[in-house]
């Protein structure tokens, strides 16, 4: 005989699956990862909460797009956006200032008649440019090192541009009296 309690004991049993709820042996994970919880008595598959997690993390649902009417052709894709047009052809930049000349035995350059860039070389403080040739007054010294883009040769001097953004060091040449510049890093 069944009683009104025993009847919502038993009802309360068999609707709370966790309590009856036992773990089969292997990787209890869904196809999609997910733990889940077998449960023989309720006869359905549980899905529970990991206990490494505050939040059950279920795998997003399948978007389930309408089926087109029967008889109606396909849209078919939009064509791509023509090119767009193409810019002018750049013009070539602008050659470099020339600096000034510089005596050419104080350059180095594996080719010195065919080199387009030469580096400063002197046993002095820097080498001294001269603004409009050998018999002019230098305006400048630059240290060792600095590259220079060769513009012109005449002899033994050479017309250059700075290969690099020139500033003026604290120091000056002892031959010429003249501020000493560097390349800036």
């Amino acid at each position: 005989m069944k009683t009104p309690a025993t009847a919502a004991v038993l009802a309360l049993l068999l609707a709370t699956p966790s309590a009856l709820a036992q773990v089969q042996p292997g990787p209890n994970l869904t196809p999609n990862g997910i733990p889940y919880t077998y449960s023989p008595r309720a006869g359905a598959f549980f899905l529970r909460r990991p206990p490494y997690s505050p939040r059950l993390f279920l795998p997003p649902l399948p978007t389930v797009l309408p089926a087109p009417p029967i008889g109606v052709p396909p849209i078919a894709p939009a064509p791509p956006p023509p090119p767009l047009a193409y810019a002018p052809e750049a013009a070539p930049p602008p050659p470099p200032q020339p600096l000034g000349w510089v005596f050419t035995r104080y350059t180095v350059c594996p080719e010195p008649r065919s080199c387009p860039v030469v580096f400063v070389s002197v046993g002095a403080d820097g080498l001294n440019v001269r603004p409009a040739g050998p018999d002019s007054p230098p305006i400048v010294a630059l240290v060792n090192g600095t590259p220079l883009v060769v513009l012109d040769r005449r002899g033994s001097w050479t017309l250059v541009a700075p290969a690099c953004p020139l500033a003026p060091t604290p120091l000056w040449s002892w031959t010429a009296g003249v501020p000493l510049v560097a390349c800036t890093p």
